[in-house]
């Protein structure tokens, strides 16, 4: 990866997520951008985003609802020949990690009952 699109990258994971907190203050759990994946050419990029709540379905819709305000946004901020167009996709990583953490737990809990009631 070029040191242009690192760059580009970074600038937009900053913005992003600025915008995101700004616009989209009133949810109840944690939102984040956990990754960015611009082409080569600068014309598109992929915005990785992660939440952890009870309300991921409505604060969804908000992102998608607010794409192209946030899209203003980015062109208003980037002075660049082509800002890249943005695509916005829920990361889920976070929630499978969680999942996989109960699961261990409940292994755990289950080893340790089994191991208590031997004594």
């Amino acid at each position: 990866m070029s040191e242009r699109v690192q760059q580009v990258n970074q600038l937009l994971m900053q913005e992003v997520g600025n915008y995101l907190q700004e616009h989209l203050g009133d949810h109840s759990g944690l939102l984040t951008i956990t990754a960015v994946e611009t082409a080569h050419d600068l014309k598109s990029a992929v915005i990785w985003y992660g939440y952890v709540g009870d309300d991921l379905g409505r604060v969804s819709g908000q992102i998608r609802r607010e794409r192209r305000d946030l899209q203003s946004y980015i062109n208003k901020r980037f002075t660049m020949k082509s800002v890249p167009k943005i695509t916005l996709k829920h990361d889920n990583s976070g929630d499978y990690a969680v999942e996989i953490s109960k699961l261990i737990d409940e292994v755990n809990d289950g080893t340790t009952d089994s191991t208590s009631s031997d004594k």
